[in-house]
């Protein structure tokens, strides 16, 4: 139990820190952005070519650390908008449970 309040706390606290981010429509284009460089990479996790898991994470690798990359609509750095970095984390947490989420239900 100790541990669930942690993390709700840690993520309350994910959500503030990146209020901004998340409510201001003039904003809208680089959520976007960092929508697809993350989602990107993530569709391809369930594809079994080990060629394309690899380029999927190395991906998805290069742009949490800073780096640049490509998306169908141009290119994004996490380091574009001072609450990116968060921001990115967050969705990310939650895409993640959500799959690891719906694959227990299935099984």
């Amino acid at each position: 139990m100790k541990e669930f309040l942690y993390l709700i706390q840690l993520l309350t606290g994910k959500q503030n820190a990146t209020k901004q981010l998340s409510e201001n429509n003039e904003l809208q284009g680089i959520r976007f952005a960092l929508k697809l460089a993350v989602n990107g990479p993530l569709n391809h996790l369930n594809e079994h070519s080990k060629t394309t898991l690899i380029e999927a994470y190395q991906k998805l690798s290069d742009f949490l650390s800073g780096q640049r990359v490509t998306t169908s609509k141009g290119a994004i750095a996490i380091t574009d908008h001072p609450e990116a970095a968060d921001w990115t984390k967050l969705r990310l947490a939650e895409k993640l449970i959500v799959s690891f989420f719906l694959l227990f239900m299935i099984k």
